[in-house]
């Protein structure tokens, strides 16, 4: 579809006055939408000649990969990622971009194993045990890292001891679970700075919330339901569903 005279003034005047990655990544991103493949992998390119660190890189491969369906130029932006990565946390999101977008197992399974030697606390192997589970489907690996006095890790319950307290006669057992929620949100947002001037800049930010549930089995009945979910030490997204006021179910 081609693009409208009035639109090309527009996006002529965005890219005259860009200067940054994302402004370059929003627009390109704009342009595909629009219709005009071409100009927006000009846009791409420029944003990768802005690119500031590893994030970046492996953001404009996920455009790159996911609109323009580019997959040799979104492999070398991911090589580019990856020797641009220091941190923990780029080694982890890498290897999660690496599985979701490119679905190569094993270039993450690399990218994840450089972030377990850069983790400093457990919070970080928490979240990089919860990323070995879903993005590579490893339990063996993800329950190694996830360290022992984390709270992730639930008391297993075995036959024996669930039969002993079955022998209590109850007529249900209940149990409490809390669950802590990230979710992404791209867009432009207005920050203020050391200097103290707000500005717009595009990215990305973190939402963070935590929820939970109680779960109840009537007894005997439901003794093989009861079982199996206390026995569960790990959890995956897709094991957990969130009705339309946030609370979660299993």
């Amino acid at each position: 579809m081609a693009l409208t005279k009035e639109q090309i003034k527009e996006f002529k005047e965005e890219e005259k006055n860009a200067s940054e990655f994302y402004e370059y990544r929003k627009i390109g991103s704009d342009l595909v939408e629009a219709g005009d493949k071409q100009w927006a992998k000009k846009l791409y390119k420029k944003a990768e000649d802005t690119a500031e660190n590893s994030e970046d890189l492996f953001i404009l491969a996920e455009c790159v990969l996911e609109e323009l369906s580019e997959t040799e130029w979104a492999k070398n932006l991911y090589k580019k990622a990856e020797q641009d990565a220091e941190t923990f946390e780029e080694f982890r999101l890498l290897g999660d971009s690496l599985c979701d977008y490119l679905k190569d197992k094993n270039w993450a399974k690399k990218a994840y194993m450089k972030a377990e030697n850069l983790a400093e606390n457990d919070e970080e192997l928490t979240d990089l045990s919860g990323s070995v589970s879903e993005y590579l489907g490893d339990e063996k690996w993800a329950k190694k890292i996830v360290p022992d006095n984390t709270d992730n890790a639930l008391s297993s319950l075995s036959n024996d001891e669930f039969s002993r307290y079955s022998k209590l006669n109850p007529v249900k057992i209940q149990a409490s679970y809390l669950v802590w929620a990230y979710e992404k949100e791209m867009g432009r947002f207005t920050v203020n700075p050391k200097n103290g001037k707000k500005e717009e800049v595009e990215g990305y930010r973190i939402w963070e919330g935590k929820s939970s549930v109680d779960l109840t089995w009537n007894l005997p009945e439901s003794r093989k339901g009861a079982l199996k979910t206390l026995k569960k030490k790990n959890w995956k997204d897709k094991d957990i569903a969130y009705d339309d006021f946030g609370d979660w179910k299993v």
